[in-house]
């Protein structure tokens, strides 16, 4: 059986056709989800001329309501866990992440602007009427051509996680780990040069395999459950010169999973520009907006210690989100409930295992007949 990077390998040829060469009949190609991280940009320093944002250890030694002798002891190595747990918690102990509005004491909130007028995603805003969006500074391709969306960078983007590898990698790790698989499907394809395509997103709840690295493996057999929790996503657009582009404003909603706690991850309008490349792999990014409230229910529930660890400070954090929110209005308050957002999408080739569904349970026999 030819492998579906083979078949992709084959898609790439045929744009090359001489024009009396017969068209070949459209296909389906398979994939599994190797990379699925918020997109960060360039990182430091170029983006945050003013540095970092304080930490939550930071604000608390500036602003917290305690003497000077104690600050100096709390700064002290052997202390810094006492530090920590101050600085995440408010004064009866509540978690800051989950009650943020109990922090206790006055402070300034320290998210440092992005200098960068450049970041990856997509113009969400584009065709909307009045009053659909909220208003904000949008960004630029770098190219300097298109105008982007991506409030969720404008955020994140200076902070010590988001400009690292560790929230990609904390990202994916669901991926490798057994905790989430997404597998997608893209029916329609001929010669690539200008197909009306169909993109299937699928959940299924077989374990990828990896290799010895935790590289996720290529056409590898993967089942789609043909069950309640596994949806399907399907996404209308065009293949383009091996390009596929995908804006007809659908939801992204999977089930999703870090350190196997559950959540749904949900982007709606969304863009899809994903690249197949000659190895058959794929590489491009999705984008849409994500529910600001939401998000941070799920951080929260994965670990509020992070935050002190990775620079974030929640009751800052969650009220800047609600402030940069650009997306669904509420109706009566009219503030924005969603930030734009773009996450980067890799794949490699895989087949697609549509299972039957099971057959429906027999009813009661019709009265007056016998069994």
């Amino acid at each position: 059986m030819r492998t579906v990077g083979t078949a992709v390998l084959a898609l790439v040829a045929a744009v090359a056709l001489p024009a009396h060469a017969a068209a070949p009949k459209p296909r389906t190609l398979g994939f599994v989800v190797t990379d699925i991280a918020p997109l960060t940009g360039d990182g430091f320093p170029a983006n945050c001329p003013k540095g970092k944002p304080m930490t939550p250890n930071e604000i608390y030694l500036k602003y917290a309501p305690v003497s000077s002798a104690e600050k100096s002891r709390l700064s002290r190595t052997e202390n810094l866990e006492l530090l920590n747990a101050l600085a995440t918690h408010g004064k009866y102990g509540q978690d800051l992440c989950m009650e943020p509005q109990t922090v206790g004491y006055e402070y300034e909130p320290h998210h440092s602007a992005v200098g960068t007028t450049v970041a990856p995603g997509f113009d969400l805003d584009a065709g909307k009427p009045e009053g659909a969006v909220c208003k904000h500074d949008p960004f630029m391709d770098a190219a300097g051509k298109k105008v982007i969306d991506n409030q969720l960078f404008r955020l994140m983007a200076c902070t010590t996680y988001f400009n690292t590898d560790g929230f990609a990698l904390f990202s994916n790790h669901a991926l490798v780990d057994g905790g989430v698989n997404y597998v997608f499907e893209i029916a329609g394809v001929t010669d690539g040069k200008n197909d009306a395509v169909e993109v299937r997103f699928y959940y299924s709840e077989d374990s990828n395999l990896t290799d010895s690295a935790g590289n996720i493996l290529p056409d590898v057999s993967i089942r789609v459950h043909d069950e309640p929790k596994a949806p399907v996503n399907v996404f209308r657009g065009k293949l383009v010169d091996g390009v596929l582009l995908a804006a007809d404003g659908g939801e992204f909603n999977l089930p999703y999973a870090i350190e196997h706690i559950p959540h749904q991850f949900v982007l709606r309008d969304v863009r899809l520009q994903l690249q197949l490349k000659p190895d058959g792999t794929i590489d491009g990014m999705i984008g849409g907006y994500r529910d600001v409230d939401s998000w941070f229910q799920f951080f929260r529930r994965v670990t509020s210690m992070a935050v002190s660890v990775y620079g974030l400070h929640c009751p800052g954090w969650i009220a800047e989100a609600h402030r940069l929110a650009d997306g669904y209005p509420d109706p009566k308050t009219g503030q924005c409930t969603a930030l734009s957002a773009a996450n980067s999408l890799k794949a490699v080739p895989a087949f697609v295992v549509h299972t039957p569904k099971p057959p429906a349970a027999a009813g009661p026999p019709a009265a007056g007949k016998a069994r």
